[in-house]
């Protein structure tokens, strides 16, 4: 199902000329709400919905059209982490500091599943090019042993399983993403470097 390890590289900064007029950037939109601090966005229906995610333990839908508030998503215990939206919008995966990640239908606003719990605390999420796969990054610090620890799995989206566990990295999985064509790649805390599986059928 995985290949082995195939492209390791590093980032480099990227700076604009000195003399490279900086673009004007205005403010369109101000959506208020929230109690706690977002720390999750992403765009669902084309663009023409926002949906926030929150320490308030809430992930909020806003009609960016209508400048309003399109509804509220709870039934998390903690605060909500990460966010990720399929490639129709339809189905939206929210999950918090504790480990746990939902599914929840867009239109219906209502929960779909939630997955078993998972060791810590999730800071990223993706779901694959046909929405039938979920990856899931997190990780913290186990002050016994005195070192990180990470998580990276892989969910069968319809069946709330888990399919594959790509754990044993040095640091936390802050940020991932699947390419087009099904790879999946993920960043490590501090290391900027990028690591690329192939997963098949996704």
């Amino acid at each position: 199902m995985m290949q082995r390890l195939c492209s390791m590289f590093m980032a480099a900064a990227i700076a604009l000329p000195a003399n490279a007029q900086q673009p004007e950037a205005k403010e369109r939109i101000s959506f208020r709400g929230h109690t706690g601090s977002v720390t999750s966005l992403v765009f669902l229906d084309k663009g023409k919905l926002l949906a926030s995610a929150s320490n308030d333990k809430s992930v909020r839908l806003w009609d960016l059209d209508g400048a309003k508030r399109h509804g509220t998503l709870n039934g998390h215990e903690h605060g909500v982490q990460a966010l990720a939206a399929t490639s129709d919008s339809g189905t939206l995966a929210s999950a918090d500091e504790k480990g746990a990640i939902k599914l929840w239908d867009v239109s219906a606003r209502k929960e779909r599943k939630t997955f078993p719990p998972l060791k810590g605390g999730v800071s990223s999420l993706g779901f694959s090019p046909s929405g039938k796969i979920l990856a899931s990054g997190g990780g913290g610090f186990d002050k016994e042993a005195d070192k990180p620890w990470s998580e990276l799995k892989l969910w069968d989206v319809e069946q709330g399983r888990q399919i594959a566990d790509l754990d044993g990295h040095p640091t936390r999985v802050n940020s991932l993403a699947f390419a087009p064509d099904g790879k999946v790649c993920w960043r490590l805390g501090a290391w900027i470097a990028w690591f690329v599986f192939g997963v098949s059928r996704v």
